[in-house]
């Protein structure tokens, strides 16, 4: 950072030099001093300088002297110093109406004034104010530094940025919610307006409120919005991390043009939100591994007593009461690509979903296995508890539908249970009640209740399918055999025979056949199964056989 155009006119050479003209860039920095004494200077021209001339290699052409003035201004010059006694007769008045144009300061010094006079004392200036910009630089760095240190948050990080520019700052959050504010103290209009929006809890619509309809803001933005009859002055900067916005830094209430010292002040503050911002993600991110194996060992049954799960539920913030019964959703055929509304469809974002939807409904916690996702809804338990879970499936497997067009889902319900260390069981029985449903029913998109499998609530409930195995080729078998060598159906006979309570009137309707055929194959079943007639005994068996067969299969 140089010294202003004005600041140089307060010392050395240039004190009590006379401005001819271009008054309005006396605010014009200097980082820089040099001297033109020869024409076709342009190509060395450079932003911030402050340019000496006696017009020697111009004082014959106005119109040369008009072209670099013209050139200065294009260049960024921080001015224009001359010596219009020693090799000219004054400037002419449109030289000097083109620079009050284009803002260029020409300063007028006595003959007797040298170059050394002006550029040593204003390069010792420069020097010294980028000392200064240098030491408090240093100084805000160390400041923030120190809020990393000490552990500070989103809000530390606002106070010290307020403390340092004078202006209310917000930190937002990648949604726009507020993650920290602080207010300048000084009881302006601007906080004020601020307070408001944070007590009205806009939070995540601030973004709104200050005019803006775009999903993500990718760039620095200096506006001015009115807000409660009061025109307020902002810059937001966004907060990147591997090139993707994670959150922003807002100041706003701003009266004034930023000075380095300022933009520095920003620039610490950006980088340390984004340290807080990996901090804070790093937090949750173990946080979540850590819900994801509690809730691991918990439907699967590891924990040794209900203490023992409640202690370790409580460190991890997750409160078990009135959640007794588990939601398994089973995610089937996930198409590669993005859905309707532009949503990529993974086991993670349906997950995501789930969680945004439901949340929305009842609280919930949420843990993914595989191509399972067990939802475990907090519902207290009354006659209707039953009922609130196949509602809450239905909801969810419409909102999946609806919203984001994926319908491959299967919803499986276990039983709720009072007790945290039982709720390995209602988990067991969400994934039985699926299985069933895939295999008996055939439904590949279908919500289930364990209560509602009848005989397959026990059926189901074998680990180890040897035992059922054993059992189905002791009944069924022979006559599923006898069926792949012939080509008949026996097994079906048999099995509607039985649904419909043996009547064989119904059951010819049923299998659209004639009445003497099924008394035909019914004795043709008991000569295959060695039975001379069907008894209590003997039907329990085949009964459970035909289930045991279509769990199988």
């Amino acid at each position: 950072m140089g010294i202003t155009v004005e600041d140089a006119l307060r010392f050395g050479g240039l004190k009590g030099a006379r401005i001819l003209a271009g008054r309005g860039g006396l605010k014009n920095e200097i980082r820089a001093v040099d001297v033109i004494e020869e024409p076709y200077i342009t190509k060395w021209l450079r932003s911030s300088t402050l340019m000496l001339t006696s017009f020697y290699a111009l004082k014959d052409s106005r119109e040369e002297q008009i072209n670099l003035v013209r050139e200065l201004a294009e260049a960024g010059a921080a001015g224009l110093v001359v010596d219009q006694k020693t090799y000219i007769d004054g400037l002419p008045e449109e030289v000097l109406r083109l620079a009050d144009e284009l803002n260029l300061p020409i300063i007028e010094i006595p003959p007797e004034v040298g170059y050394i006079d002006i550029i040593n004392p204003i390069l010792n200036a420069i020097f010294d104010s980028e000392s200064l910009i240098t030491k408090k630089a240093e100084e805000i760095n160390e400041l923030f530094t120190n809020v990393i240190l000490k552990k500070g948050g989103f809000k530390d990080i606002a106070d010290t940025l307020t403390g340092l520019t004078g202006y209310p700052t917000i930190i937002l959050g990648k949604s726009y919610e507020i993650l920290g504010w602080s207010k300048s103290g000084k009881r302006t209009s601007y906080d004020k307006c601020l307070g408001e929006i944070i007590d009205t809890g806009q939070n995540g619509e601030i973004i709104k409120t200050l005019g803006f309809e775009s999903a993500e803001i990718k760039t620095t933005i200096k506006n001015r919005i009115t807000y409660g009859g009061v025109d307020i002055d902002f810059i937001i900067i966004p907060v990147k991390i591997d090139m993707e916005v994670r959150g922003y830094v807002m100041v706003w209430g701003i009266e004034r043009p930023f000075d380095k010292l300022d933009l520095i002040a920003l620039e610490n503050a950006t980088k340390v939100t984004a340290i807080e911002l990996i901090k804070q993600e790093a937090i949750q991110e173990n946080l979540k591994r850590q819900k994801k194996a509690f809730l691991g060992d918990l439907l699967s049954g590891r924990f040794t007593s209900d203490d023992e799960i409640n202690d370790r539920a409580a460190r991890l913030g997750i409160n078990l009461k009135d959640i007794g019964a588990v939601i398994v959703v089973e995610i089937c055929n996930i198409q590669k690509g993005t859905n309707k509304s532009g949503i990529r469809l993974t086991h993670s974002s349906i997950k995501e979903f789930i969680c945004s939807n439901l949340s929305k409904k009842c609280e919930i916690e949420v843990f993914e296995d595989g191509k399972y996702i067990a939802v475990l809804p907090k519902l207290s338990k009354t006659e209707d508890t039953k009922k609130e879970l196949q509602e809450t499936a239905f909801f969810l497997k419409n909102k999946l539908e609806e919203e984001i067009g994926f319908s491959a889902a299967s919803f499986g319900i276990g039983r709720y249970y009072e007790k945290p260390s039982d709720i390995k069981n209602s988990y067991r029985e969400a994934l039985i009640a699926l299985w069933v449903s895939r295999k008996i029913y055939n439904r590949a998109t279908d919500v289930r209740h364990f209560d509602d499998l009848g005989v397959y609530k026990l059926l189901g409930k074998f680990e180890d399918t040897k035992e059922l195995e054993l059992f189905y080729k002791g009944t069924v078998y022979p006559l599923k055999k006898y069926d792949d060598e012939n080509n008949t159906e026996l097994v079906k006979t048999l099995d509607v025979y039985f649904e419909c309570g043996e009547n064989m009137a119904s059951a010819a309707e049923t299998l659209y056949i004639h009445i003497n055929t099924l008394k035909y194959r019914i004795n043709r079943i008991k000569e295959i199964l060695g039975v001379d007639s069907f008894n209590m005994g003997n039907k329990v068996e085949l009964y459970i056989g035909l289930k045991i067969m279509k769990l199988l299969q």
